[in-house]
């Protein structure tokens, strides 16, 4: 058996088929700042870890979006989309708890509602740890176009700059 060259065409037809995906997906023109239904379920130590819940879920929707799936009906949803860094993200907090999941808990409460005229409130979050915010401008570029509506988009931003401002020893 030729091990070497078993190995070499094992690592081509890896690198032929990133290729092919890869083509696949810029084909499709689809950007996703997160994988579609991608699941996280983390469960956290309560001796090292006291003041945050023993679940951490971090789900991502079929839009890319940590959050809920979208309703199947449509008609009078008020969308909301937040991007930003880490304080966005929120990965270490289950999602209910982070401010994402926390504000769409309040806009769907009966007077929050009605007041913005709506029948179902969604709030996505396609927040990233880390990310500076001209990678957040390149990625609402991309996302962006895919979505058909939004009411409100909010952003979270500056807080990666300043690390990144820091390591670099504050030019």
């Amino acid at each position: 058996m030729n091990l070497p060259g078993l190995a070499g065409a094992a690592a081509a037809l890896l690198a032929a088929s990133e290729l092919a995906a890869r083509a696949v997906v810029r084909a499709s023109g689809a950007y996703y700042v997160w994988r579609p239904h991608d699941r996280t379920h983390m469960q956290l130590d309560p001796a090292a870890l006291p003041t945050l819940e023993p679940l951490v879920r971090f789900e991502i929707n079929a839009e890319g979006e940590r959050g809920d799936e979208l309703p199947s009906d449509r008609r009078g949803l008020f969308r909301v989309l937040v991007a930003g860094g880490s304080a966005a993200e929120g990965y270490m907090l289950d999602q209910p708890s982070s401010w994402p999941g926390a504000l769409q808990s309040l806009l769907r409460e009966g007077p929050a509602r009605e007041r913005l005229g709506a029948r179902h409130v969604h709030v996505g979050n396609i927040a990233r740890s880390l990310v500076p915010c001209e990678t957040i401008l390149t990625m609402l570029e991309r996302v962006l176009p895919r979505y058909e509506k939004l009411d409100l988009v909010l952003l979270m931003v500056g807080a990666s700059d300043a690390v990144t401002w820091m390591e670099q020893r504050c030019p």
